[in-house]
This record gives structure tokens, C-alpha cells and sequence, in this order.
């Protein structure tokens, strides 16, 4: 999950306190009118993902309107980018301290609370969108993901379905829907979420590594190996993808290139080591002195 920011959620009209600046000439400004052009501008340079500049146009704004909400929940959204969680929470709580019914800020609290497994509290900012603004699908899907986490899956999945219902056509719902399906066992129904997704959008990787995990639980091999194929077409970095596509191999009993893809899994995250160790799908290598050596 990614943060994102929809580029028509900007209002550049909401105008507070006025007060005068001056031009070159000596020309009185509006500071409104400075603090709604720096807005705009760092705003475009956010959806650039030129973080560093549009951070000084935050800053900037802040410095002519200090109490500007925007400004301080994309200066949040930036330090996200940059993985600076707590600092994100912290311009967050500023916007807030402003706009207190601010949803977009609230949602985008609740998701960086997600990243520091603060489940509970992101869950509550989750609800608190949803009761402002029962509409706010975005809301709707994260609640979904924040239970999965909590183990709640039959909860989560009605929150996906309640986000489907008021977005059709948002894909990440139906991939988190799917992967919420493959938890507790409903292969086949997973599957239908995943298609759905391939079929509005083929490039959605994550959609493809997902499906494999489900046919490869369902013992067709050769299609999950295709699905992690088309996910490593797409992002040939996919750790998942290698994984899943060396679990099939496994089953196949294709020893070769069950290596060659668990390597390349593990080249790019080494707890993939401690998995397979212990993943039945590679339970008839476990005594294999190749795979001892791969995964020691």
C-alpha cells in the first residue's frame, strides 16, 4: 500500500485570515495569493515525486499562513515518502490541531500508523473517517488491510466489500480482498478478485503473484508458474514472484530451478531463508544438501 494523494483533493480556494505582502516594486500582495500559488506549486511537484522542492513550498506556505492545514498534512505525506513515520504523525497531528475533521489528514494518519504497527490506534482514525465521511472508500479499504493484520478476516473482508460497493473500479480493494480470501482458505474466490483486477489492469503484478499462491494451493503448478512468470515480466524484482514460482517448482520437482528462483529471492530479502526452512512446499528438499546450503 502506498500513500496517495488524488490530484483534484487540492482546494486552492479555502482562504483564511488575508494579510499583505509586497512585490518588488513595493506592491502590496495578498498573502493568500502567494501561500495558494506555493500550495499549487508544491502540490505539482509532490505528484512529480520531486519531494525535496515540494517540501520547501510546504515550508514556505507555513511560513506565510502558519495555521494552513494542506500544507502541513503534505508536508506530512512527504516525510512518509521518505519513511520518517513518526515525524509524518507529527505533521499530521498539526493539521489536525487546525482542521480537526480534516479526513484526508486522518487517513493518511492511520496509514502511516499502519507502517509502525500501530494497529489500533490506525484502525480508530480508520472508523473516525468512515463516521465523518461514510463515503471515503479509500477509509474502507485500509480498515480491510488494518484487520487483516489483527487477524480479523471476516471483518476485514466486509470492509472490502463495503469499499468495492461504493468504488467499483478500485483495483487495490479486490487485490486486498483476494489476498484476504487466500488466508483463511477461499482459493477459488480469491482468484475471481484477482482475475478482475488482471482484467482492468494486466501490469498490476501484485495481482498476478497473489493469483499464483492461490493455484499453486490448488495444485496447478504450471498456471501458478505462469502467473509468477507474468509478475516478474512486469516487476522483475518481485520477491514474491520468485518465491511462489520456487514453491511450484518444488512440487514439480524441478529441483534446478527451484534453486535458481529461491536464490533470487533471497538475494533480494534473506528472511526468505528462515521461510523455506520451514515451508512445506519445500519439504521434499529439506534434507537436500544443495538446499541445506541455500537456506543455512
Amino acid at each position: 500500500m502506498d500513500i496517495k494523494s488524488d490530484k483534484n483533493s487540492f482546494i486552492i480556494n479555502e482562504y483564511l485570515n488575508p494579510g499583505y505582502l509586497t512585490d518588488k516594486t513595493g506592491n502590496e500582495l495578498n498573502s493568500n495569493f502567494i501561500y495558494n500559488k506555493w500550495m499549487k506549486r508544491g502540490v505539482e511537484l509532490y505528484n512529480k515525486r520531486n519531494y525535496d522542492k515540494a517540501m520547501e513550498y510546504f515550508r514556505k506556505s507555513i511560513n506565510i499562513i502558519e495555521e494552513c492545514h494542506q500544507a502541513w498534512m503534505y508536508q506530512g505525506l512527504v516525510q512518509g515518502k521518505y519513511k520518517q513515520f513518526d515525524k509524518a504523525v507529527e505533521c499530521f497531528n498539526q493539521a489536525l490541531m487546525i482542521k480537526p475533521d480534516y479526513t484526508e489528514a486522518i487517513n493518511h494518519k492511520g496509514y502511516i500508523l499502519t507502517n509502525l504497527r500501530h494497529y489500533e490506534t490506525a484502525l480508530k482514525c480508520f472508523d473516525t473517517v468512515i463516521k465523518l465521511k461514510p463515503d471515503f472508500y479509500q477509509a474502507h479499504d485500509l480498515r480491510g488491510f488494518i484487520l487483516v493484520r489483527m487477524e480479523n478476516i471476516e471483518e476485514a473482508i466486509k470492509s472490502f466489500d463495503k469499499a468495492i460497493e461504493i468504488k467499483p473500479k478500485y483495483l487495490q480493494t479486490y487485490d486486498n480482498k483476494g489476498y484476504a480470501l487466500n488466508i483463511i482458505g477461499k482459493y477459488e474466490e480469491a482468484i475471481t478478485n484477482f482475475n478482475h483486477v488482471i482484467k482492468m489492469n494486466r501490469v498490476y503484478y501484485q495481482a498476478w503473484t497473489n493469483k499464483a499462491f492461490a493455484l499453486n494451493k490448488l495444485n496447478k503448478y504450471i498456471d501458478s508458474i505462469y502467473c509468477s512468470s507474468e509478475a516478474l515480466r512486469i516487476n522483475p524484482n518481485c520477491i514474491n514472484a520468485y518465491y511462489n514460482r520456487a514453491c511450484s517448482y518444488s512440487l514439480l520437482d524441478n529441483k534446478e530451478n527451484m534453486l535458481s528462483d529461491l536464490k533470487e529471492a533471497i538475494n533480494r530479502d534473506i528472511e526468505c531463508k528462515a521461510k523455506a526452512r520451514k515451508d512445506e512446499d519445500f519439504k521434499a528438499y529439506w534434507s537436500d544438501s544443495d538446499f541445506k546450503r541455500l537456506v543455512k
